[in-house]
C-alpha cells in the first residue's frame, strides 16, 4: 500500500530541529517484506517565518525479517540516510550526511500493541569528524473503541556520547476518520534535557490513489 502523511509539530522541539515545520511523509511498500518512506520537511530560519523552503530531505528502506504471529514479535531492519538537501547559511538544513542503522520489534495483541526500536546514527559533516548518536524510541496503543478511537504513548530517547541526552514522552490519541484515513494528536513534554518543555504534535494518514506498492 502506499500512504501520505503530514505532520505539523507546533513546539520548541525536544528531540527535533527548533525549526521544524510541517513535514510530508510518503510511505510505499515496494515488495513482500520490503517497504520504503520518504520525508519531506519544511524549515525555517527564524521565528518570523522568513525564507520557508524545504529542509533536508531523508529516506528510509525497512525489510521484515520475520512476520507478526500470535505469540512472536515482528522483526524489521533498515536503513534511514539524510541528505544535505537544505540550505545551511539559510537555516533550513545541516552540512553532511547522516546514516542510521535501525532494529525494530513490534508486537500486536487484540487490544494493546508495542513496538520498540533503536538506532546508531553516524554524522559526518563537512570537514569534521564522524560524530555517532544513539536513537531509541518505545511505543504502545490501546483500543479504546474497535476501528475507531485507540490511546497511544510513545517515548522518544536521544544520546550523543560526550553531548546531551534528551528524553520526552508523548501521550495522545489516534482517531480512524476511515478504515484508511486517520488523525492524530499528541502532546511531547520534555523529561530530560530539550529545548522546550512541551508542545503538540498533528498527523493526518491518507492513502494515495493509484499508486498500488506490496507489503
Amino acid at each position: 500500500s502506499s500512504d501520505l502523511r503530514t505532520s505539523i509539530d507546533y513546539r520548541a522541539s525536544n528531540l527535533e530541529p527548533p525549526n521544524a515545520l510541517p513535514r510530508l511523509q510518503f510511505f510505499c511498500g515496494l515488495v513482500p517484506r520490503w517497504g520504503a518512506e520518504v520525508e519531506v520537511p519544511f524549515a525555517y530560519p527564524d521565528q518570523q517565518l522568513k525564507n520557508v523552503a524545504f529542509g533536508d530531505v531523508s529516506t528510509t528502506i525497512k525489510y521484515t525479517l520475520t512476520g507478526p504471529e500470535k505469540r512472536s514479535p515482528a522483526i524489521v531492519v533498515g536503513v534511514e540516510t539524510r541528505f544535505p538537501t537544505g540550505n545551511p547559511s539559510r537555516g533550513t538544513g545541516e552540512e553532511g550526511f547522516e546514516v542510521e542503522p535501525l532494529v525494530a520489534l513490534l508486537i500486536q495483541g487484540s487490544h494493546l500493541g508495542l513496538q520498540g526500536n533503536a538506532g546508531i546514527g553516524f554524522h559526518a559533516g563537512a570537514g569534521a569528524q564522524t560524530v555517532r548518536t544513539y536513537y531509541y524510541n518505545a511505543a504502545a496503543t490501546l483500543r479504546l473503541i474497535p476501528g475507531r478511537l485507540y490511546f497511544i504513548g510513545e517515548a522518544n530517547a536521544m544520546h550523543c556520547p560526550g553531548g546531551d541526552s534528551i528524553l520526552s514522552l508523548s501521550p495522545g490519541l489516534h482517531y480512524g476518520i476511515t478504515e484508511h484515513v486517520y488523525v492524530t494528536v499528541a502532546v511531547p513534554v520534555a523529561v530530560l534535557g530539550g529545548l522546550g518543555r512541551a508542545g503538540i504534535v498533528t498527523q493526518l494518514q491518507l492513502p494515495l490513489p493509484g499508486l498500488r506498492g506490496r507489503e
